[in-house]
């Protein structure tokens, strides 16, 4: 009887060991996930400013200013909080909406304005690049997560499962949120791209593009 005990206590701490061992991959996956949803955060600030740029361009004070704090808002170092995230996401789309109306060619822009589109257009590029990035690393991750919530028993199951649901939640949500997003960033780039190369304005570098994902 002690030796059928002690063979079932040892089996009970191998069960463990092994959970130990292969346990994390939950909280992996989840730190994955939240690096893409950071990426996005990064890739709606970069169009917040770009935005900024383009209406400071044309002379519009109170929509210049109002991008340009939700431009600081979001570039505050701490966790994404998704709903936060979302709003200024809407934000940014009622913008880029106005701007789809907004004839540049009609525009009086001074010197300095068009110093300003060309600085929107490093920032656009830099957010279209992390939105790309973003969407392709979601699309790579979530089967990887949801074969894991799949594969999951026992002790594992208790511990992992809520992490895992968390990146799988995360990668549909960039999933869902990303492509209205970058559509209209297509757009605003194209008209700004568009009065540029008509106006002689010099589009940017490769290193004030390296320069400015650098900074956001």
């Amino acid at each position: 009887m002690f030796i059928q005990k002690r063979i079932a206590f040892i089996a009970i701490i191998l069960v463990a060991l092994c959970v130990g061992l292969f346990a994390g991959d939950g909280k992996a996956l989840e730190k994955q996930s939240a690096k893409i949803v950071k990426k996005v955060e990064r890739a709606a600030t970069g169009t917040a400013e770009a935005y900024s740029y383009i209406y400071d361009a044309i002379g519009k004070e109170k929509e210049t200013k109002e991008l340009q704090k939700l431009t600081q808002d979001l570039k505050i170092k701490d966790k994404v909080d998704l709903d936060k995230l979302e709003k200024s996401m809407e934000t940014i789309v009622k913008y880029g909406t106005l701007l789809e109306t907004i004839d540049l060619a009609k525009e009086v822009i001074s010197e300095e304005g068009k110093g300003k589109l060309g600085m929107s257009i490093v920032s656009m590029t830099v957010a279209t690049n992390l939105y790309n990035e973003a969407t392709d690393e979601s699309k790579e991750l979530l089967p990887k997560a949801e074969k894991a919530l799949k594969g999951l028993s026992g002790f594992s199951a208790m511990k992992e499962a809520g992490p895992i649901k968390e990146a799988i939640g995360n990668c549909k949500w960039v999933g869902e949120k990303s492509p209205a997003q970058m559509k209209q960033l297509a757009t605003a780039m194209t008209k700004v791209t568009d009065y540029s190369k008509a106006n002689g304005i010099p589009l940017p570098t490769k290193d004030e593009i390296e320069k400015k994902a650098a900074e956001l």
